[in-house]
């Protein structure tokens, strides 16, 4: 899937494709879940940092999906990404080392496969509000 859509520097994002994983973590219950490193078109901030926009959606998009295959379960999701396949990857194995290697307590480690979950594009909030804008304006034009 690709982004389609002009921006400038000034818009204070831009649009990358990043390579994410997702982690939820269930303390009720010691469950730790991660998915696959999966390719998503994204946008980030346009600054030094480069944080992830809308990076909570991501989260709860996990969180949706795990509480509806886990019942019972409330986790607290986060998404981790690099600019890398390769970065992505140190930072998978050193996250999922804490539950596992140097686990100071035993967590049950599940595997997510990209074929039963995998990451949507996040549009930042003022592309999300513009295309709905465009879409109410094409509905009246057709009646």
């Amino acid at each position: 899937m690709g982004i389609t859509t002009t921006m400038s520097a000034k818009d204070g994002y831009k649009a990358m494709k990043v390579y994410m994983f997702g982690v939820s973590i269930s303390f009720n219950d010691s469950i730790v879940n991660f998915t696959d490193i999966q390719a998503v078109d994204v946008y980030i901030a346009n600054d030094k940092p480069h944080f992830l926009l809308n990076r909570e959606d991501y989260s709860y998009q996990m969180r949706y999906y795990i509480e509806r295959i886990q019942a019972n379960n409330h986790p607290t999701c986060l998404v981790v990404y690099g600019k890398t396949e390769k970065e992505a990857m140190k930072k998978y194995l050193k996250m999922q080392a804490r539950y596992t290697k140097k686990a100071k307590k035993t967590y049950v480690v599940n595997a997510i496969p990209s074929t039963q979950f995998k990451f949507q594009t996040m549009l930042p909030d003022d592309l999300r509000e513009e295309k709905i804008k465009n879409s109410n304006v094409k509905q009246e034009e057709k009646k």
